[in-house]
């Protein structure tokens, strides 16, 4: 799941507006909106050039992109695993 709220916060202090963004991915706005919002997910080479275009270092790259595993601990996803 992505941290819409951090990426849009990042985007905005970029100077960066959605269009320009959607057009180094090769997607619509509309697309960078639902990938965004969570309503489709980003592909690797997508988050590879955001993170290029953003400057992100790697710890906020894995906070917008991997919220759902960021601070989980070894024991957290082996007891998810196990659940399943």
């Amino acid at each position: 799941m992505t941290d819409s709220v951090l990426l849009t916060s990042k985007i905005s202090e970029c100077g960066l507006t959605y269009s320009e963004i959607a057009h180094e991915l090769g997607i619509t706005r509309q697309g960078l909106w639902k990938k965004i919002h969570n309503r489709s997910e980003f592909k690797q080479s997508e988050i590879e050039k955001i993170t290029r275009l953003l400057n992100l270092d790697m710890e906020v790259n894995s906070k917008i992109f991997f919220k759902n595993y960021v601070g989980k601990t070894s024991t957290e996803s082996e007891e998810t695993n196990n659940e399943q």
